[in-house]
């Protein structure tokens, strides 16, 4: 799984989902993590000013460092990453992790299924900015959720737990 970050990350969690046979789909606002932890990382043991060893440096200024005593990945340019991982990733799982959003343009965050930005069929790149969440899906077109100017302005600077069942 490629990430590309371009905010501080206070952790990353990617875990698959069992789900039950029959279960409904799932209701707007619940989030219902993985069952099976595929990567975690706080940071908490890598060195300040180093790249984490758990995950495979691609581009970029990336750097862990403390923000109010918590142990953060900063990139301070446009700049990418892989989580690698055992095997491919399970048809359903979670992503979650924390960022403190910022003010500008563009992604803060985005990530896709593959170590190539190639969304394809079997792919989709998702962004998360202060303005709101896309999805790029491949051959379909791209979906859109905007957030309100009140939240947009709640956000910046706030540290934000975002949580993405796929």
């Amino acid at each position: 799984m490629r990430m590309i970050n371009t905010v501080v990350v206070g952790w990353l969690g990617l875990a698959g989902v069992g789900r039950l046979a029959g279960q409904g789909p799932v209701v707007a606002g619940t989030f219902a993590p993985g069952s099976q932890v595929l990567f975690f990382t706080d940071f908490s043991q890598d060195a300040i000013g180093s790249f984490p060893a758990t995950l495979k440096y691609v581009s970029g200024s990336l750097e862990v460092v403390t923000v109010n005593g918590v142990p953060m990945l900063r990139a301070s340019s446009p700049s990418q990453f892989v989580i690698p991982l055992a095997g491919r990733l399970p048809q359903d799982f979670t992503l979650e992790f924390e960022l403190i959003a910022r003010d500008g343009a563009g992604y803060q965050v985005a990530f896709e299924g593959g170590p190539v930005r190639g969304v394809g069929p079997a792919s989709a790149l998702v962004g998360w900015s202060k303005n709101g969440v896309s999805v790029e899906e491949g051959g379909i077109g791209r979906s859109e959720i905007r957030f309100s100017a009140d939240v947009e302005a709640e956000l910046i600077g706030q540290r934000v737990s975002v949580q993405v069942m796929m």
